[in-house]
């Protein structure tokens, strides 16, 4: 008996050293993927409400099997699988439901990049903590103003960006150009707790003056809006503003993209009083504008001298365009028009000083115009 003890041992030894020796044996060594780590932790509580799920495995893991990965109740609107770290990182489309409980289940279906799947399902849960709307910031807060906004890139899409309560109504970014670009921003709403909100979108430069602004309304339902200006090379802002200032939450994604200027005139950049470019009376042809760019010049006036101003196009009617003379202390005479008809607009100066005129479109393509300055009067 005890010899065939012996002997038994000996060959489970041998059996062992041959299935561990690998292909000089002539044994295969099969080593399963497993899951080595998980966020949030199994039997997390209070997980933040924006949060992404990633599951690390032990080993490099065939991306196409990762679709057996499910969260229980929600639906993955991305997958990404970081195959240097063996990481699988699920997004969804808006937030957790705040006080419940989630459930993750992988599957034995999931396999590593040599055909071994996982022993069995894997599963692991966490509760989502409760919604705090004062609380409810994202990485670029505190982005409030000019001085704080948040620089961003061309080209890149922003993820779960929140805009919350009647203190938190502001989201500023800054954007670089090197060259001449007309810039779409558009916003997509992922989430929000109300059944209606106000949305603006405003268009900035460094002393927070707005070149222009879209003002949208949302329900639920309702997916993105886009808005377009067109800079020369600069640094500009980009604003977005809740209408209504009170505790609801909007969640939603920010993206910039590029495309081909509107062409332009040599003025540029007038786009406001302070950079209104400095004009003598007589004619002037080939000035050029932008979608809802606004084009202003200056004008020399003493007491009682009249500023005529009269605006041709050339190009057809394309939209609404403006034509205003500003006196001393910026009071206006205003001037909209909806046909290419010849638009004049005169101005008796009260005092003596600098008058402002400006010319604005409301037009999808280039417009290009003239304008003939007359002065008159002692």
């Amino acid at each position: 008996m005890t010899r065939l003890y012996l002997m038994f041992l000996l060959l489970a030894g041998s059996l062992v050293l041959l299935v561990g020796c690998g292909d000089e044996g002539g044994g295969v060594v099969v080593t399963t993927p497993r899951v080595t780590q998980t966020y949030p932790e199994n039997g997390a509580e209070g997980v933040d409400l924006a949060t992404a799920i990633s599951v690390w495995f032990s080993r490099d893991m065939e991306e196409s099997s990762l679709d057996s990965v499910y969260v229980l109740g929600r639906d993955i609107v991305q997958r990404e699988y970081d195959s240097s770290e063996k990481k699988l990182t699920l997004h969804f489309d808006g937030l957790l439901d705040a006080d419940s409980t989630y459930r993750v289940r992988v599957s034995s279906f999931c396999m590593d990049t040599e055909g071994n799947n996982l022993a069995a399902d894997y599963t692991f849960s966490f509760r989502a903590g409760p919604f705090v709307c004062e609380e409810r910031g994202d990485e670029f807060e505190p982005n409030d103003n000019v001085e704080t906004a948040a620089p961003i890139e061309i080209g890149i899409t922003y993820p779960m960006l929140t805009s919350c309560g009647g203190d938190e109504r502001w989201d500023f970014y800054s954007f670089t150009l090197d060259t001449a670009a007309k810039v779409t921003a558009t916003t997509r709403m992922r989430n929000m707790d109300t059944t209606y909100t106000g949305w603006q979108i405003y268009w900035a430069n460094a002393r927070g003056d707005y070149y222009t602004t879209l003002g949208s309304s949302f329900e639920i339902g309702d997916s993105a809006v886009s808005f377009e200006y067109s800079f020369l090379p600069g640094t500009y802002y980009l604003a977005v503003w809740k209408y209504y200032a009170d505790h609801h939450y909007v969640v939603y994604d920010l993206r910039l993209d590029t495309s081909e200027p509107c062409p332009d005139d040599s003025y540029e950049d007038n786009d406001f009083w302070y950079d209104a470019v400095p004009m003598d009376p007589g004619h002037y042809d080939s000035l050029r504008a932008c979608y809802l760019d606004g084009d202003y010049f200056a004008v020399e006036l003493t007491t009682g001298q009249t500023l005529t101003v009269t605006m041709t196009q050339v190009t057809g009617y394309l939209g609404l365009r403006r034509l205003i003379i500003y006196g001393p202390g910026m009071s206006g005479s205003v001037g909209n028009t909806s046909t290419d008809e010849p638009k004049s607009e005169a101005w008796t100066a009260v005092a003596d000083g600098t008058h402002f005129v400006e010319v604005r479109w409301w037009s999808d393509d280039e417009v290009i115009y003239g304008l003939d300055i007359d002065v008159s009067g002692p």
